[in-house]
């Protein structure tokens, strides 16, 4: 009696060891574990610098096709700097808007950049810097407007080292 009882315990666990693949249900557990995984990392993403360079590439996109623009005599086109954004006019009309979140600040020791003419060779007759500010991570880039070539580049700066100047450029605001 021993003997077949010892002969059907081992029939089973070699029909157990001798099974190939994994269930369904082994299969879902593994991978709603790794989506587990992918989706906390995907969380740990930080959105809030995407914000902040897509509103650095939006300016200087703008600044570049508006210098493009300007380059025809019959386009002459003036940037107002406001609060979160600017705002893009020509002859006194609004042409474009932009706004951006309520910690992003578009900053300038001008109110307003004017496109207003262009040397022979297509480039602007003055240079001039804009400062894109992340008030909530600290984040500073400076966009600047390259005279004679017309060339626009970016600068990420440290926000320390021109604190003051940044804070006054915000409290004129």
């Amino acid at each position: 009696m021993k003997n077949v009882f010892d002969d059907n315990i081992r029939k089973d666990i070699v029909k157990n060891v001798k099974r190939e693949g994994f269930s369904t249900l082994e299969i879902m557990v593994a991978v709603s574990l790794i989506a587990l995984i992918f989706s906390i990392a995907y969380l740990g993403i930080n959105f809030n610098d995407k914000e902040f360079q897509t509103a650095v590439f939006e300016t200087k996109s703008d600044l570049r096709e508006y210098l493009i623009k300007s380059s025809d005599e019959y386009y002459k086109y003036s940037i107002l700097l406001v609060k979160n954004g600017y705002e893009i006019y020509q002859k006194n009309n609004l042409v474009r808007e932009k706004k951006f979140p309520q910690n992003i600040y578009i900053l300038s020791g001008e109110k307003s950049i004017g496109y207003y003419s262009t040397s022979r060779f297509g480039a602007p007759n003055r240079g001039f810097t804009i400062y894109v500010f992340d008030e909530r991570n600290k984040n500073l880039e400076r966009i600047t407007m390259m005279l004679g070539s017309g060339r626009v580049i970016s600068y990420e700066e440290d926000y320390l080292e021109k604190k003051s100047l940044i804070d006054g450029l915000i409290s004129r605001l």
